[in-house]
């Protein structure tokens, strides 16, 4: 885990997981739906485009994206027809290509021992849900928040700010409220890391879904979430950044 300088100091007390991407690796099912769905409509995405452009996006603001930037018309009707399209074709896919990367499983287990954890994702709740139950890791999350329940996503903070929200009606009431800069966020996308820093959190970067080179911006980074020890994610975040260090697990 590679960090980078800075004053601060906290101690961890929650951990924020994006999910697709991080946990699951389906990231590649989101861009096939996407690109069936678009090309019945006319439209051709590319796999570069997707990954540059509009990995962190939700559906709702990923089809606008992209109906903005073409000559078609981008009325509600072809908006939510091309959103249920992917989403059929996404969960077609997804039947028999569900994969947790490796590790994942492992290390949240470990990291549900001992903190509350929230998924804050840009995926609708029905896919994670049933995502979470074929892998039976439902009961190590806390709160979940999807595409569903906010009106902007990422890079946006609010998918960040709900989590935490929800993590504290969770808390124990004789307990302080978990502040966001208590709370580690881990992400694989570029707008993910600058949503959780507009949030006031900190931010690993998992390299599944870009270089680790262009992380540059991220608190910490690694190449695999397999790779993560939260023994070590615990004295990096105890020390002051400027003392974070640069080896690798």
């Amino acid at each position: 885990m590679k960090g980078k300088a800075s004053s601060a100091q906290n101690t961890l007390r929650a951990i924020i997981f994006d999910f697709n991407g991080v946990i699951v690796d389906d990231e590649p099912l989101h861009f096939l739906g996407f690109r069936e769905a678009l090309t019945q409509e006319g439209i051709r995405l590319t796999r570069k485009e997707y990954y540059e452009r509009y990995l962190a996006l939700d559906d709702r603001s990923l089809v606008r994206e992209v109906l903005a930037r073409s000559p078609k018309e981008a009325s509600r009707q072809r908006i939510a027809r091309i959103r249920r399209s992917k989403e059929t074709i996404y969960r077609r896919l997804l039947q028999n290509r569900c994969r947790i990367f490796p590790g994942a499983r492992r290390f949240v287990e470990t990291c549900a021992g001992r903190y509350p954890l929230a998924i804050a994702s840009g995926a609708l709740r029905s896919e994670i849900q049933w995502i979470l139950r074929k892998s039976n890791m439902t009961d190590f999350f806390c709160a979940i928040v999807s595409a569903d329940e906010v009106a902007k996503g990422k890079p946006h903070p609010e998918t960040f700010t709900q989590a935490l929200r929800k993590l504290n009606r969770g808390c124990p009431g004789d307990q302080p409220r978990i502040r966001p800069e208590e709370c580690l966020v881990i992400e694989d996308s570029l707008h993910g890391v600058a949503s959780a820093h507009r949030a006031g959190m900190r931010c690993l970067a998992v390299a599944h879904s870009y270089p680790l080179s262009r992380f540059g911006d991220a608190d910490w980074r690694a190449r695999k979430i397999g790779d993560l020890r939260l023994s070590k994610i615990e004295s990096e975040f105890s020390r002051p950044r400027s003392q974070t260090s640069n080896a690798g697990n």
